[in-house]
């Protein structure tokens, strides 16, 4: 889907879904899938448009292609998992990018965000590569491992909690320091 003007891109949709791209100029993009979404081309919003990408009920998120934003926020909400390819992969926005998953995420590729919140309801773990200065708004955590690695800045201004005995790495890689 492609709109070059103003206005939003939103779409509902009931059993799998693969998404092969989306070019967003002026307004905001909503993807909601029942049952697993597979993000496989770009996913854009040049301006500062909100980035919504969810599965209601049933399915997984699988993020194999950019999906990025100006300034606007990333927010990847699975009934499942989500997951990110570690080649294809990445989330880039100046703001904010929030994640809610059951059973875990996995965001492992070339990501390039400010900010990261996220939450996991169940089993699974929590895991963020990222570069830049990032600051972490909060993660909650149930049943898993928590890791955030960064090469720069790393900030941590919302509470960090597992509330099972999982443990808590946060690192950065060649460069930055660390503010709690």
């Amino acid at each position: 889907a492609t709109n070059s003007t103003s206005g939003d891109i939103s779409l509902v949709n009931s059993g799998v879904l693969d998404v092969t791209g989306i070019s967003e100029t002026g307004g905001n993009i909503s993807v909601q899938n029942t049952g697993d979404l597979t993000v496989s081309g770009a996913v854009t919003d040049t301006l500062a448009g909100n980035i919504a990408l969810t599965t209601v009920t049933s399915g997984d998120i699988a993020l194999n292609s950019k999906v990025s934003t100006g300034s606007g926020e990333i927010d990847v909400t699975a009934a499942g998992a989500i997951t990110e390819n570690v080649s294809t992969g990445v989330l880039s926005t100046t703001g904010l990018l929030k994640t809610v998953s059951a059973t875990g995420t996995s965001l492992t590729g070339a990501n390039t965000v400010s900010s990261f919140h996220a939450t996991n309801s169940t089993s699974g773990d929590i895991s963020l590569v990222n570069s830049g200065a990032l600051d972490v708004t909060g993660i909650s955590e149930t049943g898993g491992n928590i890791s955030v690695q960064n090469t720069g800045d790393l900030t941590v201004s919302g509470a960090v909690t597992d509330t099972l005995a999982g443990n808590i790495a946060l690192t950065t890689v060649t460069s930055g320091d660390i503010a709690l």
